[in-house]
């Protein structure tokens, strides 16, 4: 059978179609009078959107990509363990390493694009304590994503060292 990387090609056909099967049954059953119910829950779902950016911004979809690749791994070195193999890819443990290094980076460029924005906005006719009232007010998101980077940063490096030192025994 065809692969594409290390997934078979049905596989992707499968996730593809049951996409494809969750996006019809959603717009039957919207038009079916259960968009009472769907309403609230995707207001719910934009606030939630709306507060993670304003606090993240712009760096959000790539901090959240090297998320989603840290618990991959993860999860991968976890089947590692319960096979009882204790030779993981090293590739495996170069991705945390990658992370650890890139994840803060975007954090600081996330908090230089927000505090740029922030200082381009503020209206020079304002007095300083209405200024500083802006900047404070608006640097949430400045904030938020060298914090977001950092954490990433130091999960990636806890689970890489509990992996590797602990788990699989690869130091003494």
């Amino acid at each position: 059978m065809a692969r594409i990387g290390s997934v078979s090609f049905g596989w992707v056909a499968m996730g593809l179609l049951v996409m494809v099967s969750a996006e019809v049954l959603a717009l039957i059953t919207w038009n079916m009078g259960i968009r009472d119910f769907l309403g609230p829950l995707w207001f719910v779902v934009g606030a939630a959107w709306h507060r993670v950016y304003a606090y993240v911004g712009p760096v959000i979809f790539p901090l959240a990509l090297f998320t989603g690749l840290h618990l991959y791994v993860t999860l991968r070195l976890v089947q590692t363990y319960r096979k009882g193999c204790l030779d993981a890819p090293t590739r495996l443990y170069r991705t945390f390493s990658v992370i650890e290094v890139v994840a803060p980076a975007f954090g600081f460029l996330g908090t230089t694009l927000s505090l740029v924005e922030v200082m381009a906005n503020i209206d020079p006719g304002l007095g300083q304590s209405e200024m500083l009232k802006t900047l404070l007010n608006n640097s949430a998101s400045a904030f938020g994503s060298t914090v977001f980077g950092l954490v990433l940063s130091i999960a990636a490096y806890l689970t890489r060292e509990v992996f590797e030192n602990f788990l699989l025994g690869k130091k003494a």
